[in-house]
């Protein structure tokens, strides 16, 4: 199978770039599984909450609050 890229694929893919550059990357669901490194820790595990600035993450029984730009694409 091939992936066929449509007239205005590059243009979109730019404007999501900038938009993401200027407001940051959107925000993880709630229920979410993320994983990423935050003050030189790792961590994988749910989200429960998000908000501008922060996300709370739920590892085992326990919760951590993470910047948004510590979650891994």
């Amino acid at each position: 199978m091939t992936t066929q890229q449509m007239a205005g694929d590059r243009e979109a893919a730019g404007a999501i770039a900038g938009m993401q550059s200027i407001y940051g990357r959107p925000l993880p669901s709630i229920g979410q599984w993320v994983r990423g490194e935050c003050r030189g820790r790792t961590f994988s595990g749910e989200v429960v909450e998000a908000g501008p600035g922060f996300v709370v993450v739920k590892i085992d029984d326990m919760q951590i609050v993470v910047p948004p730009s510590a979650i891994e694409d």
